[in-house]
């Protein structure tokens, strides 16, 4: 089935393509999807919210102005042409020269590709070798959603420390006592720790 970047890759294609036909489509295509749903206005957010998706971590709302123009992402071939040129290490590697045999080619695949595209492939080729590695997961922790230095929002760490050990949960059943447990309550401030809804209540529920 068709996702978010599929639908955004036809819709840099086709005539006349807009963000509200890509909107249209979305909700359309979408809508027996439950990790997908139409956002509501308010008028409490700056900016407008067309449509959100059950992340993990959470609930995230996009807006999708200039969508279309940002996914095609076009460059002047002549702008390519002279970036090849340079003697720049940084540019040679970057933009490499072409043989003129290639160039057309060249021209037309880079024209003609979007970022979704290309982002799609990078992430296909990183699962790959994920698939063949033995990873390390580390998950980061949003201290403040203001960014600032020294400063944590306990109920906001706390959200997503009960997010992880609930994924722990569902995959090796209780893991109050487990290291990963001992290790947040060594680093975290005993402000979060020590919160009486650490590790409680988590909803095992997949959520899509």
């Amino acid at each position: 089935p068709m996702g978010v970047l599929s639908f955004l890759e036809e819709e840099c294609v086709v005539p006349n393509g807009s963000e509200k036909s890509l909107l249209e489509k979305l909700c359309s295509n979408l809508a027996g999807d439950s990790s997908f749903k139409k956002s509501k206005q308010s008028q409490k957010y700056s900016t407008v919210r067309h449509f959100a998706v059950q992340h993990y971590a959470g609930e995230v709302h996009y807006n999708i102005d200039g969508w279309l123009e940002k996914n095609r992402d076009n460059v002047e071939t002549s702008v390519l042409d002279i970036l090849s040129q340079s003697t720049h290490p940084l540019l040679k590697v970057l933009f490499p020269p072409v043989p003129a045999n290639n160039l057309k080619a060249r021209r037309g695949t880079i024209t003609n590709s979007t970022v979704s595209f290309l982002y799609k492939n990078q992430l296909q080729c990183l699962l790959d070798t994920l698939n063949t590695s033995s990873a390390h997961f580390i998950r980061c922790v949003v201290p403040n959603y203001e960014k600032l230095p020294g400063k944590i929002d306990a109920p906001l760490v706390l959200a997503q420390l009960n997010r992880s050990i609930g994924e722990k949960k569902k995959s090796r059943g209780n893991c109050d006592n487990s290291r990963e447990c001992q290790t947040i309550r060594s680093v975290i401030p005993m402000a979060v720790v020590s919160d009486t809804s650490f590790g409680e209540g988590i909803d095992t529920q997949e959520s899509g």
